[in-house]
């Protein structure tokens, strides 16, 4: 007897997105490709879970294909806890992506850099890996140094981008001074496009809207939108119809309103409605929505509430708030009277949410960012 092969689901969540997974940003990626091949700086900034590090891997894979010479650095700020771990990981990047042989990159390394000691390890792949460490103290000029790297490489013919993901995690790290080293060195490297990338829009405001920081006005900023309903309805409706055939396009739009059209939940949500309606091709599209919900909204209620128990009284408050009147027009005066809140005891505790990531803000609207936590607080 013939098996059937297990068909693979088309949505993706948990991770970067890109290929056949990767939904549309035509405009955005055009706009940033200009911006990358014309050495400019940018400042991206979007909400956790919008999909912004997906955007810019996307960007590397289009720049490889229409420039063999380009070489995209990608460096993650949540995984930098110093100064020299920040060196590490941006050499480490430098050498993996250039092209050369462990030789030629050990040599390199050796003469470029005198404070990093670079060695060849075998990872748990059992392939060869560049491990890089500093032999003493860093020193004053290390920093220089490593930072030049990228610089190095663009004379040599290569169009170069650096992106720092996360960037507002360098308050962590000193950031004052961080910064300043930063700012003195790249404002120099004309020829190297560098793309810094932020998910806190207060702290991302602060480092480079305001006028006494060290990196105010480094760059263009630009704000990652979600990506369009029609854009991301067209590629869920495609993608449904392979399984179920009366799948339509008013279908496709009610997951992502469902969603509220945040990339990364509209992808969870039709990765289980895909799921149920394998198993369920008689059910209708509204059934299958209900239960994808459901069953989504059961999985992560124990994290839930380990949130919700989190919360102060005050905060519980305002979420209650939030959810009645759906996050517009809050300092009402009936709504202040009828909570018994003071109008800057809500704006402080509003502010301290978006913060957190529990709500965002967004046309004055206050949404959660989550919106299975939401559906949960309403269950």
């Amino acid at each position: 007897m013939k098996k059937t092969a297990l068909k693979q689901n088309p949505f993706a969540f948990g991770g970067t997105v890109h290929g056949k997974q990767f939904v549309n940003r035509d405009e955005e990626r055009q706009e940033l490709v200009r911006d990358i091949q014309n050495h400019t700086n940018l400042i991206l900034y979007a909400p956790r879970r919008y999909g912004k590090t997906s955007l810019i891997l996307q960007i590397f894979e289009d720049m490889k294909k229409r420039n063999s010479k380009f070489v995209g650095l990608y460096i993650d700020f949540f995984k930098i806890h110093s100064r020299e771990k920040f060196l590490q990981l941006i050499s480490k990047e430098y050498s993996q992506k250039i092209g050369w042989s462990a030789d030629k990159i050990i040599s390199f390394f050796k003469s470029a850099v005198q404070s990093l000691q670079p060695s060849l390890t075998i990872n748990n792949e059992g392939k060869p890996e560049l491990d890089i460490s500093f032999t003493r103290p860093m020193q004053s000029g290390s920093f220089e140094e490593v930072l030049a790297l990228p610089r190095k490489l663009a004379e040599k013919g290569y169009l170069v981008c650096v992106v720092f993901d996360e960037f507002q995690e360098i308050t962590r790290l000193n950031g004052q001074n961080f910064q300043q080293e930063l700012r003195s060195i790249i404002q120099h490297h004309s020829n190297v496009s560098y793309t810094f990338c932020g998910s806190k829009q207060h702290l991302i405001s602060k480092i480079f809207s305001f006028a006494d920081s060290p990196l105010y006005n480094i760059g263009k900023m630009k704000y990652v939108n979600k990506i369009k309903e029609k854009s991301f309805a067209n590629f869920i409706n495609k993608n449904m119809k392979t399984i179920q055939s009366d799948f339509n396009l008013a279908s496709a739009k009610a997951i992502y309103q469902k969603a509220n059209g945040v990339p990364y939940y509209v992808q969870m949500l039709a990765y289980e409605y895909y799921n149920l309606a394998l198993m369920n091709q008689n059910h209708s599209a509204e059934t299958l929505l209900a239960a994808a919900v459901n069953n989504l909204v059961s999985e992560k209620s124990e994290e839930y509430i380990a949130i919700f128990e989190r919360f102060s009284p005050t905060q519980k408050k305002i979420i209650e708030i939030v959810l009645k009147y759906g996050g517009t027009n809050l300092f009402r005066r009936d709504i202040l009277s009828e909570y018994h809140i003071p109008a800057s005891t809500l704006k402080k505790g509003l502010s301290k949410l978006v913060e957190s990531g529990i709500l965002s803000l967004e046309n004055n609207i206050y949404q959660f960012s989550d919106i299975f936590f939401e559906q949960w607080l309403e269950d």
